[in-house]
């Protein structure tokens, strides 16, 4: 059962169990859980946030849950903007970060050395609730909060999360300076290279290659098994593998097509339409001003029934 379902039906029997209520005592304030006392009057203020009750003596604050001994480290603060993954953060009295469930009950992560926790942005495709965005001295990097884990140091400029091809998986793009590269979920480098046009890149529909983004306009990059890239810079509107394969990539720009053919550019983008042709002598079928042509291995672009035509390409 996912982490949040069992989560919610623990908050679920929590409110039915457990009724948090205030009360005071001269000038401070105490809490009772089920109508029995468990902190006595000596706070000078109690916020009750939905299921999770902090408690202020001077200028620090406290987790006051129904487990009494997490009560005892001093916070700055609270910080209650995840509590839609159902997380508490509590920056300490001096420094590091408590990631809690939204009861104060059960603490996940003690004392991490961050300054700030968050989720990923809708930039990301990919969301996993148990993965948090970390920043450090103003870099970012990734935990586990649930393994306890750091997934990714914070030393980048900037992090993006996306759906992997691979089932339940996801890769993340990372942007140090000018070198950009693709991590899987170990932690280890799938690909990287520098650039200062990309910025971002994501799995493929193919899912042999990776998308690259500059704005809206699109690209492709693949690594080799020599070690080298295949590179379509990103300047399309679209990009796409009509065969499932990357030897026959037909680009879109201004509503016209081109073709990469076994990873050359063999048609630039002044075409109605390409697909694939259904003859072992021809590369691809293309339509331009109407008119059906096929291409040749050869680069030359063949008129039915007619003798072959070359055009500047």
């Amino acid at each position: 059962m996912p982490r949040i379902t069992l989560t919610i039906l623990f908050l679920i029997v929590l409110s039915v169990v457990y009724g948090q209520e205030k009360f005071k005592n001269g000038e401070k304030y105490g809490l009772k859980y089920n109508g029995i006392v468990m902190y006595n009057a000596e706070y000078d203020q109690i916020v009750i946030h939905e299921y999770f009750v902090a408690g202020k003596k001077e200028h620090l604050w406290y987790n006051l849950s129904p487990v009494e001994k997490n009560a005892i480290t001093p916070y700055k603060k609270f910080d209650f903007s995840l509590s839609e993954s159902l997380i508490v953060v509590g920056l300490r009295k001096g420094g590091g970060l408590d990631v809690m469930d939204e009861t104060g009950s059960n603490i996940y992560l003690e004392n991490g050395d961050f300054d700030k926790l968050s989720i990923f942005g809708a930039e990301g495709s990919y969301q996993n609730d148990d993965l948090l965005l970390v920043k450090k001295n103003g870099k970012f990097g990734v935990i586990d909060w649930t393994k306890q884990k750091t997934v990714l140091p914070p030393i980048y400029s900037k992090i993006k999360i996306h759906k992997h091809c691979h089932p339940d998986s996801y890769i993340f793009f990372t942007q140090k300076g000018h070198e950009l590269a693709i991590v899987d979920h170990n932690g280890d480098e799938v690909m990287s290279f520098n650039s200062r046009l990309v910025q971002d890149m994501y799995p493929a529909l193919n899912c042999n290659g990776f998308y690259l983004k500059k704005g809206i306009y699109y690209g492709f990059c693949q690594k080799q098994s020599n070690g080298k890239y295949f590179l379509i810079p990103p300047k399309y509107d679209d990009i796409s593998f009509p065969t499932g394969s990357t030897d026959f990539i037909v680009l879109t720009k201004n509503d016209k097509k081109g073709l990469y053919f076994r990873k050359q550019l063999v048609l630039k983008c002044r075409y109605e339409e390409i697909w694939e042709a259904d003859s072992p002598y021809f590369v691809a079928n293309v339509r331009v001003n109407g008119i059906l042509k096929r291409l040749h291995p050869n680069g030359m672009l063949l008129l039915p029934n007619e003798q072959y035509i070359y055009e500047d390409r």
